[in-house]
């Protein structure tokens, strides 16, 4: 992100995303949890639920087996790629060095900034990174 070309253009809090996500959510709603919760940046989460199709080993050291969990099943709320963030953060990211969102959420949280995590249902969130997730999308965009 050329962060310098932003600064002092934008003066109220702005979307940002990663090129191959669709999120289908009410913006103003996300927006308003951002400001009445003071966040600084604000991350769209999903809930995604992961099936592990084969038994999940946990040993000790040496490689003594503990347990099998046969075909565990885990909810974990993941990041979308899209943010709601003030125009104060584009402050942090450093000009001419490559600068992962990650890296600047990091930065904002260890200078004492606020970020919060909107959830989005699953249906929401459309990831067309991949060419199967991507024909998929463009199947559930046409109906």
């Amino acid at each position: 992100m050329k962060a310098n070309l932003l600064l002092g253009r934008i003066n109220k809090p702005f979307f940002t995303s990663n090129c191959d996500i669709i999120i289908k959510n009410d913006y103003s709603s996300i927006v308003q949890f951002h400001q009445d919760g003071k966040f600084d940046l604000t991350l769209v989460g999903c809930m995604k639920h992961q099936r592990i199709p084969y038994g999940v080993c946990t040993f000790k050291n040496g490689g003594l087996l503990k347990r099998i969990e046969e075909k565990p099943e885990y909810d974990f709320l993941v990041n979308t790629g899209m943010y709601l963030m003030n125009p104060a953060i584009l402050n942090y990211v450093p000009d001419k060095k490559y600068f992962d969102m990650t890296d600047l959420i990091a930065l904002i949280q260890k200078k004492g900034r606020k970020v919060g995590v909107y959830p989005v249902s699953e249906k929401s969130w459309l990831d067309i990174g991949q060419w199967e997730e991507y024909n998929s999308t463009v199947r559930k965009l046409a109906k």
